[in-house]
């Protein structure tokens, strides 16, 4: 098992539709072949399109029991309304989802199962080896016969007839598993563990992608980094700052002394910047 499939297995997740009980259904093709890419990690990686969205850069892993897609994508795609992409969420576990097409070049599986997240064994990958979005698993490559050729540097897929490829009931017991939480509130970060220098709002009614940077502190990471107040907030260290509890979830995770990039929109300009944030609270 892959340490990425580990570290999913260990993480609770929640369903974004109870009553989605869609089976997989691969589009009538024959044997198709798709370009891979091979990372300093040996993992695998592939392009994606979900929903006509992308592409997007994700995990070939044929040790993983799921598909998952960040929080991201699953919105650009729709598999997330903007009310549930700012819900707060364990871990930033948004549970199942079921998407319309998952595609990779012309394959195209259709109401293909997923686990929506933002996966930290993901981040850290991403930081190490490039953005990464997601895993495809054993939902998807397990409808076909697959053959890898690393010096072409191509995946062949073959269509089989499997009839219990959709791993919906895995992951239903997952969650069932690791979703018991005893009617107890899910717990929030509430400071991260190193000092960064700024604040961040979200009202209820703001419909606009990212938080508003409201207060810069003078002299800080933050402050040296180039953020000034008025900024919006996109990413941190590669996570959607969709509300303020995911930003809160994204700087917890970056230890002092490390560089990150933050993704922010100064009127109708998006650039990126580098904060290292300091030890401290």
């Amino acid at each position: 098992m892959s340490l990425l499939t580990t570290l999913l297995l260990l993480t609770p997740s929640s369903p974004l539709d109870p009553q989605a009980q869609a089976v997989a259904q691969p589009r009538a093709v024959g044997k198709v072949t798709v370009p891979m890419e091979v990372l300093k990690s040996k993992h695998i990686a592939v392009e994606i399109k979900v929903n006509g969205k992308g592409p997007y850069r994700v995990i070939f892993d044929t040790g993983s029991p799921v598909t998952l897609l960040g929080n991201r994508i699953a919105t650009e795609a729709g598999l997330l309304s903007k009310e549930q992409a700012r819900t707060p969420a364990l871990f930033g576990a948004r549970g199942m989802g079921t998407a319309r097409t998952l595609a990779i070049g012309d394959l195209v599986v259709e109401n293909m199962p997923v686990m929506v997240m933002d996966h930290p064994a993901l981040r850290a990958a991403s930081r190490a080896l490039g953005q990464l979005d997601g895993i495809v698993g054993f939902p998807f490559f397990s409808r076909y016969r697959t053959t890898f050729d690393y010096q072409a540097g191509t995946i062949t897929f073959e269509p089989v007839d499997y009839a219990d490829a959709g791993g919906m009931d895995l992951m239903q017991m997952v969650m069932l598993m690791m979703n018991d939480r005893s009617n107890k509130p899910i717990q929030k970060v509430q400071s991260p563990k190193t000092l960064w220098g700024f604040r961040v709002e979200k009202a209820k009614d703001d419909e606009e992608p990212g938080v508003t940077i409201q207060e810069v502190v003078p002299q800080s990471p933050a402050a040296e980094a180039g953020l000034e107040p008025g900024d919006r907030l996109l990413e941190l260290d590669d996570v959607w700052t969709e509300s303020v509890e995911d930003t809160y979830r994204a700087a917890s995770g970056v230890a002092a002394g490390q560089k990150v990039k933050a993704k922010i929109k100064r009127g109708q300009v998006e650039k990126c910047v580098t904060i290292v944030p300091r030890a401290g609270l």
